[in-house]
């Protein structure tokens, strides 16, 4: 009899302790020392984790506010080139009005790369060096006068002042829009005269920065263009206020320049719209029309009782500005008489040997310095390069035609203070010597052009008769402009020089 096997379903499943030999035995858990330590680690990987992110998005918002820098910078440097580049007047002072070509003028002021002044401290930033982070040498006057380290901070209170021709679209500024029923609320031209220049931005230490702005009137002697004609009532040659065709009456300059963006001038009770021609006269220029309308050589007025306005006012706040966060706007011309210098590297550790030397140029730090060489010559230097500029009496001595760009003020009348300005490279203007005026105060009217010898040397209206003279009566070869500037949260500097050659 054979035995058959049963399936294994029909099986019965063992039970007791031969089905569980290990039931007797609870499953194990983590101790509260064991979580403890978990919990640690898991804190201290999301801390380094969050850190992580914290950097990455630090240095994500840093080059982006970097590049955003780098964008406003080459967007501001564009304008600037395309004015330079339109400038209409060829820089060979002096120009003739009827050539209808406008003018230049260059005014260097008293801060440099070199040299700062603040509360009337000055500051010589080649005496020192940085050791460790911390100023080591001079004692250095910016914290206990301004609160703030402006090391950084360059030559930033030039102002140059130019007419430009557009190369594309014409320029475009505001009408009269206050008074009723002219034609357009605006003005176009294909010529402007534009002021660059930087004021001090409020509340800013280490460093302080500056606000770069371009001022533009536009240049338009149309008779006829808004706002200086009324056109209606069949009456375009009336004034829709008064007084002759194509002017507006007098008043104050920041009423008409809140009125206008027309360049315009005054004479007596009335202003009217320029032309190039009479641009090329100082008098007719922005800011340059003080109190006294025969004040000769008519100054450049940053403020004046007359209201003239360099800062932006209320009525145009926020318009004009082209850059922030500036630390220098630095405006050079070649000097081809101008010396290069080598100078040690490592001055400031009282090493002068001559294995490191650096090429410096009039107005940098450690120019004329201790083992101080020169190595070369030529190159673009700030107006008054060799010291404090002076008064100068206007025809005496008459300039040489190739006076380099060094130590030379402004020319004034009479030497007197009242009418000193700084350094200034003005294309000037030959009207001032058939203007009918005695303008260098000596008792006599036009001495260049009267037809008689009047310095005895048997020679009748040469250039040295004149009654007046550029500042600088020769021709200008080329511009500098340095532009620099801050980005606060990643600290970092960036410039960019732009070149104009004549």
């Amino acid at each position: 009899m054979s035995l058959v096997p049963l399936p294994a379903a029909s099986i019965p499943a063992p039970t007791g302790a031969a089905a569980t030999p290990r039931a007797d035995r609870r499953r194990r858990g983590m101790t509260l020392v064991e979580m403890l330590v978990a919990m640690t680690l898991t804190l201290l990987l999301m801390g380094a984790v969050a850190q992580i992110f914290g950097m990455l998005g630090q240095g994500v918002n840093g080059s982006r506010s970097v590049a955003e820098l780098n964008d406003r910078l080459r967007a501001a440097g564009y304008r600037l080139r395309q004015d330079l580049a339109g400038i209409t007047v060829n820089p060979s002072p002096p120009v003739r009005p009827e050539l209808n070509s406008g003018y230049l003028e260059i005014i260097e002021g008293p801060e440099s790369d070199r040299y700062t002044y603040l509360s009337g401290a000055t500051f010589d930033k080649s005496n020192g060096s940085v050791v460790g982070g911390k100023w080591v040498g001079s004692a250095n006057p910016y914290a206990a006068t301004v609160g703030s380290d402006d090391r950084l901070v360059g030559d930033v209170d030039d102002v140059i002042l130019f007419t430009t021709r557009s190369s594309g679209d014409m320029f475009s500024g505001r009408a009269d829009t206050t008074i009723a029923n002219i034609e357009g609320s605006s003005v176009r031209s294909p010529f402007a005269e534009v002021i660059w220049f930087c004021r001090p931005t409020a509340n800013t230490s280490d460093p302080r920065t500056y606000t770069l702005y371009r001022r533009q009137r536009i240049v338009t002697a149309q008779p006829g263009t808004p706002p200086f004609v009324d056109t209606t009532a069949g009456a375009p040659s009336q004034n829709t206020v008064g007084g002759p065709a194509n002017t507006l009456p007098w008043t104050n300059w920041t009423a008409l320049y809140a009125l206008t963006d027309v360049s315009i001038r005054r004479q007596g009770s009335v202003v009217m719209p320029n032309s190039l021609g009479d641009l090329t006269r100082r008098e007719n220029r922005y800011l340059h029309n003080g109190a006294l309308l025969a004040e000769f050589p008519h100054p450049f007025y940053a403020f004046d009782p007359n209201n003239h306005t360099f800062d932006n006012n209320a009525a145009r706040f926020g318009e004009d500005i082209i850059l922030t966060n500036v630390l220098a706007f630095d405006v050079r011309v070649w000097d081809p008489a101008a010396t290069i210098q080598a100078v040690p590297a490592n001055v400031q550790t009282g090493n002068l040997s001559q294995a490191s030397r650096l090429a410096v140029q009039p107005g940098d730090p450690l120019y004329g310095g201790p083992g101080a060489i020169a190595c070369g010559a030529g190159c673009y230097v700030d107006l008054g390069w060799a010291g404090t500029p002076s008064a100068v009496a206007i025809g005496s001595p008459f300039p040489a035609s190739g006076t380099p760009f060094q130590g030379k003020g402004m020319f004034v009348r009479n030497n007197n203070p009242a009418t000193f300005s700084y350094p200034t490279y003005d294309t000037w203007s030959t009207s001032y010597e058939s203007n009918g005026l005695d303008d260098d105060g000596d008792g006599v009217v036009d001495n260049g052009t009267n037809g008689l010898d009047d310095n005895g040397n048997n020679v009748i209206d040469e250039p040295e008769e004149r009654e007046t003279s550029a500042p600088y009566p020769v021709a200008l070869q080329g511009l500098q402009i340095r532009l620099r500037v801050y980005e606060p949260s990643s600290r970092q500097v960036r410039q960019i020089t732009i070149l104009q050659s004549f």
